[in-house]
């Protein structure tokens, strides 16, 4: 199962497709995809370390926010 949230990426709109999420960040796999929920590897390709941390994080807080019901 994966889970999908709106992000930004290098200030572009976008979503965040997470497939597998293991006890450490090191492990996140996700893919990035346009607003019409599309594969875009062009933005894929501007991803840097920082970015990973900050969509671990977002990830994080949506998954909470969603298990709360606030999501």
């Amino acid at each position: 199962m994966s889970f999908i949230f709106q992000t930004k990426v290098s200030g572009i709109p976008c979503q965040c497709k997470v497939d597998y999420t293991p006890p450490d960040i090191r492990g996140f796999e996700f893919r990035i995809l346009d607003r019409k929920g599309y594969l875009a590897p062009w933005l894929e390709r501007k991803v840097t370390p920082d970015t990973i941390d900050a969509l671990y994080d977002a990830y994080i807080e949506e998954v909470a926010d969603y298990a709360t019901g606030q999501g």
